[in-house]
């Protein structure tokens, strides 16, 4: 994975006093070199590395290389070719297998699994519970981290089976979570039909009652358009409207 430091540059430091030296640098200069670093944590994390470790390994070839801060920012080639090399070097001493994944790997799913689960939010009755369910099934499936970026369908695939086995509802038997996100979709619904339709609930009672004897959670009703579609057209017919 490439992380692209920017250089920055920073007038000031051409006419400040550095006492830094190749291998002894400033405490200033290492701060700075810190504070740099920190833009990049989101990209250093998702690639699975620990960013500390990660900044340590930089840190160090920097101050290795150069005589200070300033003389460091000036060739971002240079820099990102180490940033490449530390990256490389943390994932070789922390080698992931299925079941037993590296802290690096575990970290940078937590994340992914983290943001999952927000844009879900209310379509869940347990996001504790399915962050937990999702975390063990990737982790048993794929070898690393990195793994699981080139196969969406099958992470999605996982995400959807935990999703559907922490559900709360059961086919007839939906969670009140379940079915206050049902009704929104009827409200939507009664918005989109038109006037012939609102004169009668009976379309709307029909597909809510479908829905439920035919899904175990809304979420999988959701999921299946087609299917859906067919309850909506069973039930249009059943109650007698043309549209």
């Amino acid at each position: 994975m490439k992380i692209t430091f920017h250089i920055i540059a920073v007038s000031a430091l051409l006419f400040s006093c550095n006492t830094s030296t190749k291998g002894n640098w400033t405490e200033e200069d290492k701060a700075k070199i810190r504070t740099e670093l920190e833009l990049a944590k989101p990209d250093i994390e998702k690639a699975g590395v620990d960013f500390e470790s990660f900044a340590d390994c930089l840190c160090e070839k920097y101050e290795h290389n150069y005589n200070s801060f300033y003389e460091s920012n000036t060739n971002s080639e240079v820099l990102n070719a180490m940033s490449t090399e530390c990256i490389e070097q943390l994932a070789n001493t922390s080698k992931s297998s299925p079941g037993n994944w590296s802290a690096q790997d575990i970290k940078g799913l937590e994340i992914v699994t983290e943001v999952m689960c927000k844009k879900l939010g209310g379509a869940i009755d347990d996001p504790d519970a399915l962050f937990e369910c999702y975390m063990e099934k990737i982790m048993v499936t794929y070898d690393s981290f990195i793994a699981t970026e080139s196969d969406s369908q099958g992470c999605a695939e996982l995400a959807q089976e935990c999703i559907l086995s922490n559900s709360n509802s059961t086919v007839g038997n939906w969670s009140a979570n379940d079915i206050k996100k049902m009704e929104e979709t009827l409200s939507q619904m009664r918005n989109a039909l038109g006037d012939d339709v609102l004169e009668s609930e009976a379309f709307l009672d029909c597909y809510f009652e479908k829905s439920m004897t035919t899904y175990s959670s809304f979420f999988e009703a959701n999921s299946d358009g087609e299917g859906s579609a067919e309850l909506a057209k069973e039930c249009l017919e059943e109650v007698g409207i043309e549209l």
